[in-house]
Order: structure tokens, then sequence, then C-alpha cells
């Protein structure tokens, strides 16, 4: 399954995942403790908590702005198993 998710001005698109959960909608509560969570997307082998931050849409200096542009195009934030 492919599911396509937009938060804000940003599109997401998560192949392989069995279910992508939107959490973040205005008047539903969330479950206890997911606060900071926008979705929950389960695969087979695991389920990823994950929190969107669009640098362009915050009150950031643009030198914040631009190691974080430079630092998420090579993969810093990216964890591997």
């Amino acid at each position: 399954m492919t599911a396509r998710m937009r938060e804000g001005e940003l599109q997401f698109e998560f192949s392989g995942a069995t279910s992508v959960e939107r959490l973040d909608v205005q008047g539903q509560p969330r479950p206890q403790g997911m606060a900071l969570v926008d979705f929950v997307v389960e695969e087979n082998s695991r389920t990823l908590l994950i929190e969107i931050k669009d640098p362009s849409q915050q009150p950031v200096p643009e030198t914040e702005r631009r190691r974080f542009i430079r630092d998420f195009s090579t993969g810093h934030f990216l964890l591997s198993k």
C-alpha cells in the first residue's frame, strides 16, 4: 500500500505502509501521550510515530533554516536499523 498524506504545504508518501492514521485532526481527541504526533504509520515490522515540522513556516532565523535544510538533504535526521 502507498498512502499519501498532506501536512500544510508538505505532501508525504508512505510506500510499504500497512496503515497510516492522521492524529492531528482539529476537534478530534488524541490518544493520551500522542499530542506531538501527526501521523502513525504501521509497516510489517515497525510502527512509526511522526511529527512534522516545516521550517519554512516557522519564525526561524535564516541561518538555522539553511542548516536544517542542509542536514535534512544529507540524511542527517534519518535513523538506520
